[in-house]
This record gives C-alpha cells, structure tokens and sequence, in this order.
C-alpha cells in the first residue's frame, strides 16, 4: 500500500488520533527535481507549447523558480507562454520576472496554493494555527529568514499567557516536516522552505490574517 500526501503524513495521523499506525509505515519524502531534471522537464514544457527560448532565458525561469517543484515549472513556463502570446513577443528574462512578480503570483494563480494557508486551520488547533502564521508571516519578510529565538519571542508575544515554551519548538517541528519552514543550524535561523511559497505569502499573508 503506497499512500501519498502533500501534508506531513505524521500531522495527518495525530489529527485523526492514530499516531500509533505510523510504527507500520515507511516514510519517504519526494523532494524537488534535481537541476538536470528540472531544466529537461523545462525545456520539454516549453517545446510543448512552441516555445523557442535561449539559454539565458532558460536559466531564468528557472531561477526564478529556485526550489524545482514540478508544478512551479509548469506554473512558469505556463504563465510565459500566455504572456509570450498576448503580447506576441519574444521570450527574454525580463519578462520571465516580469511573469513571475505579476502572473505567477497574480489572481490567476492565487488559488494554487491558498491550501497552504487554510491547512493550518483544518491541522492545527486554534492557538498552533494563529503562532504558525506568525511565524510564516515573519519569515515571509526576509530572504534570509529569522533567528529562531526572535521567532520564539514573537510567538510568545502572539499567544500571550495561553502560551508555552515547549510549544513553540513542537511547532516549528511540525512546520517543518509540513514542508513550510527550514531550520538550519547556522546561527539558528529559520526560513521559508522555498522562494515560491515566501514570495507567495509575503503578498497575501503578510499583513497578517
């Protein structure tokens, strides 16, 4: 039996109360594209849509994608083919930014990844949804991410006499293995898992919910 999930599955097991079940699976996680992989697949998708591209623009695209999650390229390459044809132009890497800022993260895709945001409250209690999106909204402002114990004061800031401190470093666990957030062990910061998903939220989460 293969089950598959785009939600940590141990997150999953202890909303539903069957933690227990785990012991009998094997959990791998299906990681992003390697660069070789990514640029084939993108110069496929491309081909597919009738897209001649030069290197540099293909190199574009996928920098402005960064983490090679397959439905990001296709997001991409779907976004410039759009925008290559209503305007009738050429493909270059100033509009494949162009693309990223104003399509990719426009209405038109708004919806892709709104999940992301309202798992939180089908996953989380009230109290881990509200310190989660404090901490996704503060990483979503930096590029480089956030010293984990900023993070901790911050969220004990958000939840006030309700909170405690070993909530915060179950939290940020089960954050991370939900594939939001990356803790590195280089000076204790936290960032967003991917670019895609902090640009994302900086634009329609980051005012606050």
């Amino acid at each position: 039996m293969v089950l598959g999930s785009s939600v940590g599955i141990g997150r999953i097991a202890a909303h539903l109360g069957a933690s227990r079940t785990l012991n009998d699976l094997r959990q791998m996680e299906v990681g992003a594209f390697d660069p070789a992989t990514a640029q084939r697949f993108a110069e496929l998708l491309l081909k597919s849509r009738g897209l001649e591209v030069d290197d540099e623009t293909k190199y574009a695209i996928l920098s402005q994608v960064e983490t090679y999650v397959p439905i990001f390229v296709q997001i991409m390459v779907d976004a410039l083919s759009k925008e290559v044809r209503n305007r009738n132009v050429k493909p270059d890497p100033g509009l494949v930014r162009w693309c990223y800022e104003e399509r990719v993260h426009g209405p038109e895709f708004r919806t892709y990844f709104e999940d992301y945001y309202e798992r939180l409250n089908r996953y989380y209690t009230p109290n881990e949804a509200r310190a989660a999106k404090r901490i996704l909204r503060d990483l979503s402002m930096s590029e480089r991410g956030v010293n984990r114990f900023a993070l901790y004061d911050a969220v004990m800031h958000e939840l006030g006499p309700v909170g405690e401190p070993e909530q915060f470093d179950l939290l940020l666990a089960a954050l991370e293995n939900d594939f939001y957030v990356t803790v590195g062990n280089m000076e204790e910061r936290v960032t967003f898992h991917n670019k895609w998903l902090r640009d994302w939220w900086r634009r329609y989460h980051g005012l606050g919910s």
